[in-house]
């Protein structure tokens, strides 16, 4: 299975928060054909000790989409980014992956999708190749993984950087956008081809309250294609 855990719920997912910050991997308890993720979020209600300015808010919205939108263009695939004002086409999304990271900044990236984008998308496939449940969902850990090293390097561009967690794919029935907005978070929805990605991106500032710190020095990171982030 690689680096991330794979479970099938039978029940709508509980892993998106309704509240507070978003699920951090607690622990992995191994069985013998299933390995179960248990998530963990702060108690409803928690908000941030020190909740980003509008300006820098902005800045990782920026930051974010910028990344999101550059993992499919640079593939050739048509990307459009949706407004959230007016509720999303409704789609059955039955797979998601997450990502966490720690350091000066920590959080979590959580994307969920139809399983059908994530075979589209699949660059270890070609047309005459179905890809198997397992490839699907590796994928899909692989792309939160991607996605979250595009954004690393634009942090690092801006002299702040983060260490990454292994991801995980988890599978479930009607997964969608279902909180309110909050401090610190940058949801998206994209249309990716004929498919619909909702991102969520969740971010605790440093202690200064700084996310992106004034007349910082880059730091010097390895592209994407060289990352190893687990």
């Amino acid at each position: 299975m690689g680096g991330w855990a794979r479970k099938q719920w039978e029940d709508p997912p509980l892993w998106f928060p309704g509240r507070g910050r978003a699920p951090r991997v607690k622990f992995f308890r191994k069985l013998p054909f299933l390995t179960v993720l248990t998530l963990t979020t702060s108690e409803a209600g928690t908000k941030p000790s020190n909740p980003l300015t509008a300006e820098q808010y902005e800045q990782l919205r920026l930051v974010v989409t910028d990344a999101c939108v550059d993992m499919f263009t640079s593939s050739g695939f048509a990307v459009r980014v949706l407004s959230l004002n007016a509720p999303p086409p409704k789609h059955a999304n039955d797979i998601a992956g997450v990502i966490g990271f720690a350091g000066a900044v920590r959080g979590t990236l959580m994307i969920s999708a139809r399983s059908q984008l994530f075979r589209s998308t699949n660059p270890a496939m070609d047309n005459a190749t179905s890809p198997s449940d397992v490839d699907s969902s590796d994928w899909t850990g692989e792309m939160a993984n991607q996605i979250l090293g595009r954004v690393k390097r634009r942090f690092c561009e801006r002299g702040r950087d983060f260490q990454a967690d292994p991801p995980c794919a988890i599978e479930g029935r009607e997964i969608s956008r279902r909180f309110p907005d909050r401090a610190g978070v940058v949801d998206l929805a994209l249309a990716v081809g004929g498919d619909l990605l909702l991102i969520c991106f969740e971010v605790t500032p440093p202690i200064d309250g700084q996310l992106f710190p004034e007349a910082a020095q880059p730091i010097a990171v390895s592209s994407e294609g060289e990352m190893f982030l687990f």
